[in-house]
């Protein structure tokens, strides 16, 4: 561990240079680490401004007592229906189902399970 520790620092950390001071080297380490934080704090700031400039996407879950349950409704301003489809008992349905979504250029999304992940 300690050598890939090691390794990975020697990638990361500049190497003191023949001729350099101790003084000299900690100080650009310190503005390596300076460069870094203030990378990280933008990149940071980004990332919370995107999450607040774009709210659009929505999570929706529900459970009673831990227990995931089906959600049946979502308020919303939108005129949208989300349909659901159970293919438990095969897939007969399946390429029909598909043919008139994609004739009527509607987006879906679909989840699968158990064996259905395997194919």
């Amino acid at each position: 561990m300690k050598q890939y520790v090691r390794r990975i620092l020697g990638r990361v950390l500049p190497r003191r240079v023949e001729g350099q001071s101790e003084e000299e080297y900690r100080g650009m380490l310190l503005t390596k680490g300076i460069w870094a934080m203030a990378f990280a704090l933008a990149a940071l700031a980004i990332v919370k401004g995107a999450m607040a400039a774009l709210p659009g996407s929505i999570t929706v879950s529900s459970s009673v007592n831990g227990q995931e349950i089906p959600i049946y409704c979502v308020k919303t301003d939108k005129k949208q229906v989300a349909l659901t489809f159970e293919a438990a008992g095969g897939n007969r349905d399946i390429e029909r189902i598909l043919g008139i979504l994609e004739k009527h250029d509607i987006h879906a999304a679909f989840f699968v399970t158990g064996g259905w992940v395997v194919r």
